[in-house]
């Protein structure tokens, strides 16, 4: 039994031996997919990193093109409100200046149908002195017929 136990013990070193061998085999490899591990890491922060500059100067951009697209709108509500206050100053300066003209338009319409009312009583007062014109030219030829000195008269 010692033989046994010899050829045993002395096998179950070469086995110790043996998975010693692929422990630190094993052991390397682990370093080594460390080590790889490590490197992708630190390859993939390098890119991160690039990546972070790249989209901070994306967004530098973006918010350089909206502080501009702002601007564009600020100007354009103050184009349409300068056109707006435009249109307004235009309807109110347009009826303000009509007033003027429209009180003397009703002014001299109401002159025209005064002068025309003078006209007509003008025209009814012509007409009456030349009734009396006419009887005193008859009056006067009945006076010339019966007397003979007032006839130099017409």
């Amino acid at each position: 039994m010692n033989a046994v136990c010899q050829i045993s013990a002395q096998t179950d070193r070469e086995l110790l031996l043996e998975l010693a061998k692929q422990v630190a085999e094993n052991n390397k490899q682990i370093a080594e997919t460390n080590k790889q591990i490590a490197e992708t890491n630190k390859q993939q922060a390098i890119t991160n990193a690039k990546f972070e500059t790249k989209f901070e100067g994306i967004d530098k951009r973006f918010d350089e093109v909206g502080k501009r697209m702002d601007m564009l709108l600020y100007i354009m509500l103050g184009l349409l409100a300068g056109i707006f206050g435009l249109i307004v100053t235009i309807f109110w300066d347009r009826r303000a200046a009509m007033r003027p003209i429209e009180a003397k338009t009703e002014a001299a319409l109401k002159e025209n149908e005064e002068l025309k009312k003078e006209i007509a009583l003008i025209k009814e007062k012509e007409l009456k002195l030349e009734k009396r014109i006419l009887k005193n030219e008859n009056h006067i030829k009945r006076i010339t017929e019966i007397d003979s000195r007032f006839a130099g008269i017409l």
